[in-house]
């Protein structure tokens, strides 16, 4: 056995394999604590428009080392794999070169490392779900990573308020085991998006994955978050008609049944200031009401509309638009090579102080994954991302429309539309030590060994 190993490790031709149940373990807990999910539970957090040298705790950032460590260790075996796929993706390899060279023009370049370490660190566990783990484990680890944030929102949105329903601005809209609504809108488009293409993919566990599919539905239109809300009708519009195009009318019909009413939530929120998690919370309320003898009417609707919070309108989405506006001012200023991972959003004491003073709310990013990535890398590295992914869309696309798109790249497809859709609202492009990223790259080489093996006749791992 110790010779095989030694083979394996010299060779670099160990085939992906089926993990053991700590290994499964391992995988699980990793994706959950790259999420972000309890992480304000668990971990003492950076308040919102804080920004502070180490914007993680230590023991987080200590696991989040562990993580890539054991990732890269059990990554040994498929070596050669792993180089000839980052040879040949040399769009994403560049930009990872780029990000580990960048703290070189930072002005400040002890946070800059830090940074580019968690986004190198993310991309080695992203490489190690794609070529050590059989691709149909994987995905079913993944599947269950999201049921539990999925589960464990609901939890902490009914069982704990204080924790699972926001305050303040967005009070009482629902944000379950994350920091903010929007992250929850985030991971159910994603998780909405993995359960209904594994649903097509295969027909064991189907109902578990349209019961998670259902619930992640449901709770996007608890979280009330707008972007996510565009993203899931897009999404889904794109999968009815692939799922009519292919012959599946009943998931056709589910995607666009999805999409109509997620839609008129956010029609029903812009326009009238009715909020799915108000409604539901002035409801609850009025039956209680009614069990404990109350005989005033609940006036439900007109209660909800009073009790909406402001964000209910697009007055954040002006605000970011005045965001971009500012950042395009300081793009110009580093245009081609950016400021670096960690180099801009330092608070008064960095170039985001002329954002800080002209924004009163004091973002820490810019709200949009494309532009964080151009203040970061500048227009080259922006470049090497969209030359990187671009072609792997269309590669989706032309199999879509041939009919030769396989079950596995059809969930990575929609998986990748989901976060390139959530990108246009928030900041998860190069995002260090987060899932979103890891993700992403997870995505661009699974997507490229997809397409390796249809060219070349093999059907590896799918």
């Amino acid at each position: 056995m110790r010779t095989r190993l030694k083979q394996a490790l010299i060779t670099g031709t160990h085939a992906p394999v089926k993990p053991t149940w700590p290994e499964s373990l391992f995988v699980i807990a990793a994706l959950l604590l790259l999420s972000r999910a309890w992480s304000s539970t668990l971990f003492t957090g950076v308040a919102p428009g804080e920004v502070a040298a180490a914007t993680d705790a230590p023991v987080r950032l200590l696991l989040f080392l562990s993580i890539y460590a054991i990732s890269g260790l059990l990554l040994l075996a498929q070596w050669r794999a792993v180089m000839d796929a980052l040879l040949r993706q040399k769009f994403m390899f560049l930009l990872l070169a780029m990000t580990l060279v960048s703290p070189l023009w930072s002005v400040n370049t002890a946070e800059s490392i830090e940074k580019t370490a968690g986004i190198l660190g993310g991309s080695v566990f992203a490489l190690y779900l794609a070529y050590r783990l059989d691709t149909d484990v994987m995905l079913h680890l993944l599947a269950i990573a999201l049921a539990v944030m999925v589960i464990g929102s609901y939890v902490m949105a009914l069982m704990f308020p204080e924790s699972g329903v926001m305050q303040g601005n967005h009070q009482g809209l629902w944000r379950g085991v994350f920091q903010h609504k929007n992250h929850l809108g985030l991971y159910t488009v994603i998780a909405g998006a993995t359960f209904f293409t594994m649903a097509l993919r295969q027909r064991a566990y189907r109902g578990y994955y349209l019961t998670g599919f259902l619930l992640a539905f449901a709770l996007l239109a608890l979280s009330t978050s707008k972007t996510s809300i565009l993203s899931w009708t897009i999404v889904f519009c794109v999968l009815c008609g692939y799922a009519f195009y292919t012959g599946r009318k009943r998931f056709g019909l589910l995607a666009i049944a999805t999409s109509a009413l997620i839609l008129g939530c956010f029609v029903l929120q812009t326009q009238a200031r009715i909020m799915a998690p108000i409604v539901l919370d002035v409801t609850v309320s009025c039956i209680e009401g009614k069990a404990q003898g109350e005989s005033a009417a609940c006036n439900i609707i007109p209660t909800a509309q009073a009790l909406a919070p402001r964000s209910s309108d697009f007055s954040t989405g002006r605000g970011r638009i005045e965001l971009w506006q500012h950042l395009w001012t300081q793009i110009q200023q580093r245009p081609v090579l950016g400021y670096s991972p960690g180099g801009f959003w330092l608070g008064i004491d960095g170039p985001s102080a002329y954002i800080w003073e002209r924004e009163p709310w004091h973002p820490a990013s810019s709200h949009n994954g494309f532009v964080e990535l151009t203040v970061h890398l500048g227009f080259v590295g922006l470049a090497l991302f969209l030359l990187g992914t671009v072609p792997l869309v269309l590669g989706v696309i032309r199999r879509g429309l041939r009919k030769t798109l396989s079950a596995t790249g059809t969930v990575y497809g929609a998986m990748l539309a989901a976060l390139l859709l959530g990108n246009l609202g928030e900041s998860m492009l190069l995002s260090p030590n987060k899932l979103p990223w890891v993700l992403m790259v997870l995505l661009t080489f699974g997507l490229y060994r997809q397409y390796s093996a249809s060219i070349t006749g093999s059907a590896a791992n799918d």
